[in-house]
């Protein structure tokens, strides 16, 4: 359906994400957040804190996606590797960069502490991003974009790159099934056999019932509503059927 939208993986960096000690929102608001945007999040993935195994996969990443985007690890305290994990992946210098530096004193309105200038030392010839509000820099090399791992902190620098992140619109049209997955679940085949362009999600719910969820997502918002009410209107006479 997008061979056109640009295709993005997203990375959550830290081992509190990986013991359960911290909650990761920013994975599903990235992907809310690209998706609405067109353009297409085909990875999610959690790492370690662990330097080798970062470099490992953002090269990976960077060579299989058109666009990577990382979330955490660009504090000053030593379990904080990302930024040179950067660094090493695309075989730049690690250094302070002083524009960083100016940027982030001006912003906070006072000199900064040891640990302040380390968020600093950047990748050499990086891209520094700063969201509205917020002082220390995020920054880009190549297709990576590395993000801060505090929610707010993250959400603030989205919004300052946001707009790069685009593709063709995506319409999606939704309904509820009421009988269980295993009735209709050839008919659906059917459905993605007819309507190759568009796709189609099913997703059981137990709130007040048991019942599905089900979408129709496409470029063509016609096709996807016309499909849906087909594909509807098909999944309501199976039930219809049952009560004869």
């Amino acid at each position: 359906m997008d061979q056109l939208a640009p295709r993005v993986a997203v990375v959550s960096i830290g081992d509190e994400v990986l013991r359960g000690d911290t909650v990761d929102t920013n994975m599903a608001f990235l992907f809310a957040e690209l998706y609405e945007r067109g353009a297409r999040p085909q990875l999610g993935l959690t790492l370690p804190d662990d330097l080798p195994v970062i470099v490992k996969q953002l090269r990976e990443l960077a060579s299989s996606f058109d666009w990577v985007l990382t979330g955490g690890g660009i504090g000053p305290t030593p379990d904080d590797k990302t930024r040179q994990a950067v660094a090493e992946a695309f075989k730049l210098p690690l250094e302070m960069n002083e524009f960083a530096l100016a940027e982030y004193a001006r912003r906070r309105g006072t000199l900064l502490n040891p640990g302040q200038r380390e968020m600093c030392r950047l990748p050499a010839g990086c891209e520094l991003i700063w969201g509205e509000g917020t002082h220390a820099p995020a920054f880009r090399v190549a297709n990576v974009f590395v993000l801060p791992g505090v929610p707010q902190v993250l959400r603030a620098m989205w919004a300052a790159i946001a707009e790069r992140f685009h593709g063709p619109a995506v319409h999606v049209a939704r309904f509820r099934a009421r009988s269980g997955e295993s009735r209709w679940a050839d008919l659906m085949a059917q459905f993605v056999a007819r309507y190759p362009e568009l796709e189609f999600g099913s997703y059981p719910r137990i709130e007040g019932g048991w019942y599905s969820e089900l979408t129709v997502r496409g470029h063509n918002a016609e096709l996807v509503e016309r499909a849906a009410r087909e594909f509807q209107a098909a999944i309501d006479s199976l039930s219809d059927q049952s009560q004869q």
